[in-house]
């Protein structure tokens, strides 16, 4: 079966420094992190099986009167930005050009009457080769640029994508490399500015992720009228690309990511090689779980992780202090190959025991049990995302009575973990209703909008107001009549400090994952 390539918009930063600054930088870092960490994911760049054979890559800073395509064998480096240290001028990048490839795009876009040219002679600018410096270091796949045009009509735009659609059934890659945010050079960005891009952001996100194709166009055709969209954007340059990946993406639901404060946001089409309803859950928990956590690098990897279930409930918080555990089959009606699933990763008593010192310190009920076995929400996420085997795990309960507030302090008192390289993670639902409901898909994507904006909240403290109140969130009951999957979100938002959280949505705005990182 032939692989479908996806289509990406990446958010490349401010001139080189991605490439320069650490990712520990807090205001670049982030942008390295993603398009390093996620967008290789995304691409599927790590699999030879997946790989694309080509990059298509539409950068904010080559306009034209028509699309310009470059069709040189090995294009140079435009070093287009100004000011900045010597070393952001001997950057490199070698990755071939696609000359037989650019002459194809050439011919799809003359076929639809759409003007373009081919160009042998101009470099990659910094719209192309920042990104991909991070995305593919190994400057091993052939890369074809290709300019706006000057205009910036997002129609004109988005159908250039879609002609450029069918390359993804060849196994042709299409970046957009552009901004999310993007004000004028020199504007100042305040905290009134800031609170604008995100309201901006979030409104570009419901028209992006439109899953019907038609709905999708004219709601970016009309992004002028999106809250503060001239605010966060006096030229429309860098936004530009983003239509192209839009008309390339087809039909279906984009992912959308917050790669940065809620102002910078990416998205993607990919291929789904799973089943439709359940592929995103295991493509997120296979591509994405793993960078979060640090686990595809051995200096970050964490010496063990503990994992909130939600389908383990006591009178207290019960540990799982084995050195091993058994599977907990929990579930019912599956065909026999759900019963012969195994994981034997190892407990850790030792750390069991340091959380029920901590718990006990901090005045919260506690019970270490080491013969319970883990349940279907550890096994299950971790068969996905560390297959391997080999990190400790020490699984834990939630309370009966599911208060929102006695979890955000549990996981207060769980964060020093952190600190010792030990992972938290929460294996829940941000959607899990008991019944059906009408209307329950527009309802569950409100709830979790609000949900997001709640567990975002940057000052602990308006977080932990915002959580403990969720049933007042819109449709909060229509999406969980119970509360124990939504639960041990509480946990990691205690967990989360003050550090900054992300949001990810994992599948049609419907369900959506959080994290907290240094």
């Amino acid at each position: 079966m032939s692989t479908r390539a996806a289509a990406v918009f990446v958010n490349h930063g401010a001139g080189p420094l991605p490439v320069l600054r650490p990712v520990t930088d807090p205001d670049h870092g982030p942008t390295r992190h993603f398009m390093e960490s996620t967008v290789p994911n995304l691409l599927g760049l790590l699999d030879a099986k997946t790989r694309p054979t080509a990059i298509v890559v539409l950068s904010a800073h080559w306009e034209d009167d028509g699309v310009r395509i470059s069709s040189g064998t090995s294009p140079y480096l435009l070093y287009d930005y100004y000011n900045f240290p010597s070393e952001a001028y001997n950057i490199t990048y070698n990755a071939p050009g696609a000359p037989a490839l650019a002459k194809k795009i050439h011919a799809l876009l003359s076929d639809a009457a759409i003007a373009s040219k081919l160009d042998a002679e101009r470099g990659w600018d910094h719209g192309t080769f920042v990104p991909m410096k991070l995305i593919r270091p190994a400057e091993d796949i052939p890369i074809v640029q290709l300019s706006v045009v000057a205009g910036w009509d997002p129609t004109l735009h988005f159908k250039i994508g879609q002609v450029l659609s069918v390359l993804r059934d060849e196994n042709v890659a299409i970046v957009g490399s552009g901004m999310s945010f993007h004000p004028n050079w020199g504007t100042p960005v305040t905290e009134e500015t800031e609170a604008q891009a995100r309201q901006f952001t979030s409104a570009l996100t419901a028209a992006v992720t439109e899953p019907l194709v038609a709905a999708r166009m004219a709601a970016l055709a009309n992004w002028e009228a999106l809250p503060f969209a001239r605010v966060c954007h006096q030229r429309d340059e860098h936004l530009i690309p983003l239509h192209v990946v839009a008309g390339a993406g087809g039909e279906g639901r984009a992912q959308a990511f917050d790669v940065h404060k809620g102002m910078y946001a990416s998205f993607a089409w990919t291929a789904d090689p799973y089943n439709r309803t359940h592929g995103p859950t295991r493509r997120f928990l296979e591509s994405n779980i793993p960078e979060l956590l640090g686990l595809n690098d051995l200096a970050t990897r964490p010496k063990a992780i503990v994992v909130v279930t939600a389908h383990w409930e006591e009178n207290y918080v019960a540990i799982s202090s084995g050195e091993s555990h058994r599977l907990m089959y929990d579930y019912y009606g599956f065909p026999d190959e759900a019963y012969a699933i195994t994981y034997k990763a190892k407990g850790s008593p030792s750390i069991a025991q340091k959380i029920h010192q901590l718990l006990g310190a901090a005045n919260v009920p506690s019970q270490l049990n080491p013969a319970r076995g883990w349940d279907h929400g550890t096994f299950v996420p971790l068969k996905l995302i560390r297959p391997a085997e080999d990190i400790p795990i020490v699984q834990i309960s939630v309370v009966a009575g599911l208060d929102p507030a006695l979890h955000f302090k549990i996981g207060q008192v769980l964060s020093v973990l952190r600190d010792e390289n030990i992972a938290i993670v929460g294996s829940g639902a941000t959607f899990h209703p008991s019944r059906s409901i009408v209307d329950i898909k527009r309802r569950a994507r409100k709830f979790n909008a609000a949900l997001t904006e709640a567990a975002l909240q940057p000052d602990v403290e308006e977080r932990r107001k915002a959580l403990k109140n969720w049933a007042l969130l819109p449709h909060a009951r229509d999406c969980h009549q119970r509360e124990e999957h939504l639960i041990p979100l509480m946990v990691i938002a205690g967990a989360g400090g003050v550090d900054t959280g992300a949001a990810f949505d994992v599948d049609e705005g419907i369900y959506t994952s959080f994290a907290w990182r240094c």
